[in-house]
């Protein structure tokens, strides 16, 4: 996942991520799913969203430049700079100056 989050990201690395998210996920799979039909459930949509990570890397770009997550961590950032509850916007956009 830190090659993954890099900016700029080498094709031996993206494959390297590839292979060892591939290997993860095998792993998981084998110890909490034991190829057990009753057991899928185990596997999130965020588990196996991992094995399309690399190919998606190449085909938009760096998770950094399109992912939520930069969204989310500043809107979470802001959430902690409110100080007067009673006024909360004040201070972001004192903040925000």
């Amino acid at each position: 996942m830190r090659i993954l989050q890099q900016h700029s990201i080498t094709k031996s690395e993206l494959q390297d991520a590839h292979v060892h998210l591939k290997m993860f996920h095998r792993e998981f799979e084998e110890i909490y799913v034991q190829r057990r039909e009753d057991r899928i459930h185990f596997v999130r949509p965020c588990l196996h969203a991992l094995l399309h990570m690399a190919s998606e890397t190449v085909r938009v770009g760096p998770c950094p430049l399109y992912s939520t997550w930069t969204m989310e961590r500043v809107i979470g950032d802001l959430g902690g700079e409110i100080r007067q509850p009673s006024n909360p916007y004040k201070n972001l956009s004192e903040r925000g100056l």
